[in-house]
């Protein structure tokens, strides 16, 4: 995950998918994005389906106004927004940046462990 990709198209379907599996947070799910750095590449500009709520609003309402205020109105970018409750309600994250060498993904994954207890 990277920020620069936040509220795209692809966002908005994985967070859809997540929503119906976890029974929109019901079900007491923990969620791992293994945030990077970005990278300054111009992927995630996928957004347009944010103009376009005849094709995209009725597969979940409440998850694209989210995006829409979010990333169109808001120009907001931020993996930490998906906390919002009508994105990703009741559900554990870990968001911080995961390091990039092995010590660092260990101790990563460890305080990933422990939150999720």
């Amino acid at each position: 995950m990277k920020n620069q990709y936040f509220g795209d198209e692809n966002d908005y379907r994985k967070y859809g998918l997540l929503r119906v599996l976890t029974n929109r947070g019901s079900l007491g799910t923990g969620i791992c994005w293994m945030l990077t750095d970005s990278d300054g590449r111009n992927d995630g500009g996928r957004i347009n389906y944010l103009t376009k709520p005849l094709k995209w609003q009725g597969y979940d309402p409440d998850l694209y106004d989210a995006l829409v205020r979010i990333v169109g109105v808001d120009r907001c970018r931020d993996v930490a927004r998906a906390d919002d409750p009508a994105i990703l309600e009741g559900m554990i994250f870990q968001s911080s940046q995961i390091g990039h060498n092995c010590c660092e993904r260990q101790q990563y994954f460890q305080e990933t462990m422990q939150r999720f207890k």
